[in-house]
């Protein structure tokens, strides 16, 4: 569909999959939020779909119109390369939110971030698996030393920290 971004987690340790439904709804909301696949996307129109929903936006990410300055460019709010963050919400900040696209007056919470590396990503990922890995390695033979525990299987999806050097 014109508009529908397919986006997926950078970071691999943060990947979810989920199924999709089959047979798909027959509509779903504009500005919802869902996933199928390892994919998540946001529907930019009342729409057919088989993603399982898990949020709602109050903000246009598609606008034929242009209402908005933020698509005097392009009638899509997303390019190839954007980064999205979801942030949690109140209901009263949605409908706020809500109210204010509806009369014209939302202004677009846009940063503008260093420009997307494929080559720098591709790098990072192999450093971010060997540490990743040597982590769950250290975890994993800490926990069985000296025969007292029984081995312990962590969680791959654990976040773990390290120190920049």
């Amino acid at each position: 569909w014109p508009g529908l971004p397919f986006m997926m987690a950078l970071d691999p340790r943060c990947k979810l999959t989920v199924p999709k439904y089959n047979p798909p709804r027959t509509w779903t909301p504009k500005g919802t939020v869902g996933m199928g696949g390892a994919s998540t996307s946001i529907y930019p129109d009342r729409l057919p779909g088989g993603y399982q929903i898990f949020g709602i936006i109050p903000v246009p990410i598609w606008d034929t119109k242009k209402s908005f300055p933020v698509f005097e460019n392009n009638i899509c709010l997303f390019q190839p390369g954007d980064r999205v963050k979801f942030i949690p919400t109140t209901y009263e900040e949605f409908e706020h939110v809500s109210k204010k696209v509806k009369d014209g007056t939302y202004d677009y919470n846009i940063v503008e971030y260093q420009k997307f590396s494929v080559k720098n990503y591709k790098k990072w990922l192999i450093i971010d698996d060997f540490y990743f890995k040597s982590a769950y390695i250290q975890l994993f033979v800490f926990e069985n030393r000296g025969g007292l525990f029984e081995p312990v299987i962590l969680n791959p999806f654990v976040k773990v920290y390290k120190v920049k050097k």
